[in-house]
């Protein structure tokens, strides 16, 4: 971007010349969570964009937070924690009480990974940054799987989250409609992710797709090998030893 009163070029992400203090573009000091959600997913590079310049990265970590409910739902149902913790109110009260705390800690660590690995890609490197396109991007996954979420668990009851027998043998299309949708909002997320590290972080979009990649991997594969570790320690507990728990 070249600015008009001296003509020093700054970055696209810049607001005020880097030599005369000009400004570049209009100020963003906060983001309108509806309406950059839904330019997020509508017109996501004008959306991200907006986002990187931004001076307050409003509502990031509720965008996490509210991420965490279907990402523990989804988890507690893979593992079929559901056999250990009890019935379906004990495990839907202790899916979304831990998925808004476990949500916020993911988000954060997420955002920590993508500013990491922007430095590997030379790019544009801002914590502040990466924490507002990774949240920013969550906008699908978190529609999605808050509307599926009383769905999943009016169609299959605590059988949602337990194993015997499986949800996919009591109604097989609605269990893997509930799956398909799951996972499509996932790659859209994946999507945003890669254009919004595109825009904000100034890359090309294969370091972008870089970017995201192990932003992603490495946080779902920590995340994954974290809640076996948990449900085999509540597993082998005094507690669920006890007759009705």
């Amino acid at each position: 971007m070249t600015c008009t009163v001296c003509g020093a070029e700054n970055p696209s992400t810049a607001t005020v010349c880097h030599t005369c203090k000009a400004f570049l573009q209009n100020r963003v000091p906060t983001l309108d969570l509806f309406s950059t959600a839904w330019r997020t997913m509508t017109v996501p590079s004008q959306a991200f964009h907006e986002i990187a310049i931004a001076e307050h990265k409003n509502y990031a970590v509720s965008l996490f937070a509210a991420a965490g409910i279907p990402v523990v739902g989804l988890t507690v149902a893979w593992v079929q924690a559901g056999d250990v913790v009890g019935g379906l109110f004990e495990t839907t009260g202790a899916v979304f009480g831990a998925g808004l705390v476990v949500g916020a800690l993911l988000g954060l660590l997420t955002a920590l990974v993508h500013t990491l690995s922007s430095v590997i890609v030379r790019g544009d490197v801002s914590y502040r940054r990466s924490l507002g396109v990774t949240a920013y991007a969550l906008v699908p996954s978190v529609a999605v799987g808050l509307v599926l979420i009383p769905i999943a668990l009016l169609t299959f009851g605590e059988h949602w989250y337990v194993g015997n027998p499986p949800p996919s043998t009591i109604n097989a299309a609605s269990f893997w409609t509930i799956v398909v949708l799951h996972a499509l909002a996932a790659l859209w997320s994946f999507g945003l992710l890669v254009i919004g590290g595109r825009v904000a972080l100034r890359i090309v979009p294969w370091r972008a797709l870089i970017v995201a990649s192990a932003s992603v991997g490495i946080v779902a594969a920590g995340w994954m090998w974290l809640a076996r570790f948990g449900l085999r320690l509540l597993m082998e507990s005094p507690i669920s030893s006890i007759p009705g728990t």
